[in-house]
């Protein structure tokens, strides 16, 4: 029998999952409503314009991003002074990021060969000016397990925005609808954090050495993975036009919405946990082999029911202009189920302390793909350079499962079959949900509905089934299990009341 502390450990982790899921589904709910009004009133162009103009942003703010959260967040003993040398640094950093944005604007209007990106780019650099000064104490609400208030500073400015962008998409009808989006998100961020937190941090460079040796190959990480992120947007935006990179934008992160939605808050919620077994090895690959299993015990089924529903969803959320964007959601829907096992990996390296062989992993992978993009392109326009990410994140992602086995982390035939039966239930229901398409016919919601909840009950029923035949090990399903009686029995308590 698991330890009361194992299982403790297993109740922070799923309480602060839940609570960053929230944060992600939450803003991610009101971005699907925000996209499906306003996408009917703008054009893939519009969309596209706004992306070509943000790749250039971003990678701007990737290039001074040396991971300041995640260095105070694994230091268990830092000191005010720590959090005044973090704070001061990213001052340094948004000032930088301002200068950058500001003298890249009229070269990147150039480069995409339309004046309108230099306004644009103008507008959000000084927005995150403003975003760039919040209060470092908020990363607090992390390292202490403060999943709620970290849901409050999370959500509120994604809600400020939502409010923001389909208002003034409905008032003004163009694209600067969603630039002023993005930057009332920043300026509300800076000020919420204030507020939430009475600490206030004071200029000091004290412990900069200390930070930034981390920092460096955390930065290398970081700008590895915008590159392969972002950059294809900016090659496809120069190549093919707005148009083409609106249509390639929207599709990527429509398909990626299930499983990174779900992976992305465990691993806000898994970094501060396994940080906290540091001195704990034993305990620590425990929880990292069950946040594993665990994760893709829902990404993969999510992904691969998120291919079998593209055509429906597409046409449901953003009407039939948008239909060209279906066969690449397709596609990186496929390419999501990896999401999960790779994104814990790379959580996983960061706790352990090898950020050097997370960010050699990274840059393997972004230097094949970026190398690859042309040809790609040149074969079969978007879809070839979807093709080329599906492929190629298998790869990768099979790279950091070996090093975990190098490592030892992933070890002992338990967690293998626990992939395993993930894997085999999602197969099957793809076989499945495909067969019985062919004989769906009616309105888009209906057949939607229907290959949603065949799709649950084909991999629910088949998951339960290999739990029980392998003898209801002490695995995720058995947690998953428990966490949901213990809701439900929370929930039936007062409706047995009212009865």
């Amino acid at each position: 029998m698991p330890s009361s502390r194992s299982r403790s450990l297993s109740g922070a982790l799923i309480q602060g999952s839940v609570w960053a899921i929230a944060i992600r589904w939450g803003a991610k709910f009101l971005g699907l409503i925000s996209l499906g009004i306003c996408a009917r009133i703008l054009t893939p162009a519009d969309y596209g314009l706004v992306n070509m103009a943000m790749v250039v942003v971003g990678f701007s703010q990737v290039l001074v991003e040396f991971g300041m959260d995640s260095a105070l967040i694994r230091n268990r003993d830092a000191t005010s002074g720590h959090y005044d040398t973090a704070w001061s640094i990213k001052v340094m950093q948004t000032l930088l990021i301002s200068v950058i944005v500001f003298s890249a604007a009229p070269l990147a209007a150039k480069a995409y060969d339309d004046s309108r990106v230099m306004p644009i780019m103008f507008a959000v650099g000084a927005a995150g000016l403003v975003g760039g000064l919040q209060n470092i104490y908020v990363v607090n609400f992390r390292k202490e397990l403060d999943f709620r208030r970290d849901f409050l500073f999370s959500f509120a400015p994604r809600l400020v925005s939502f409010v923001v962008s389909v208002s003034a998409v409905l008032a003004l009808r163009t694209y600067w609808g969603l630039v002023l989006g993005i930057c009332s998100a920043e300026v509300t961020r800076s000020l919420l954090s204030y507020r939430l937190v009475t600490q206030r941090p004071r200029w000091s460079l004290q412990h900069w050495r200390e930070l930034t040796g981390f920092s460096v190959w955390y930065f290398l990480d970081g700008l590895a993975q915008y590159a392969v992120n972002h950059l294809d947007r900016a090659y496809i935006g120069k190549a093919g036009g707005s148009e083409q990179v609106g249509l390639y934008a929207v599709g990527r992160e429509v398909a990626t919405l299930p499983s990174t939605e779900l992976v992305m808050p465990i691993g806000r919620a898994l970094m501060p946990t396994l940080a906290s077994l540091n001195n704990q090895k034993d305990r620590q690959i425990a929880a990292i082999q069950k946040a594993i299993a665990g994760v893709n015990l829902i990404a993969v089924p999510l992904a691969v029911g998120f291919a079998l529903v593209a055509s429906e969803f597409v046409r449901l959320l953003f009407g039939d202009k948008w239909m060209g964007a279906t066969p690449i959601v397709a596609i990186f829907s496929l390419t999501a189920m990896t999401s999960g096992f790779r994104y814990t990996a790379q959580q996983t390296l960061v706790v352990l302390g090898f950020v050097r062989v997370n960010a050699a992993l990274s840059w393997g992978y972004a230097v094949t793909v970026l190398a690859l993009i042309i040809p790609a392109f040149s074969w079969q326009g978007v879809m070839g350079v979807a093709w080329l990410y599906c492929s190629w994140t298998f790869v990768s992602t099979a790279a950091f499962g070996f090093y975990l086995i190098r490592l030892k982390v992933l070890q002992g035939r338990e967690v293998w079959i626990a992939l395993l039966r993930v894997v085999v239930s999602a197969a099957v229901m793809f076989v499945a949900v495909s067969a019985v398409a062919k004989y769906l016919d009616g309105p888009v919601v209906l057949v939607l509905i229907v290959k949603v909840l065949l799709s649950i009950l084909v991999y629910g029923g088949l998951v339960y089934l290999f739990w029980v035949l392998a003898g209801r090990p002490d695995s995720s399903e058995r947690i998953i299990l428990e966490h949901a009686a213990a809701a439900w029995k929370k929930i039936s308590k007062p409706l047995k009341r009212f009865s």
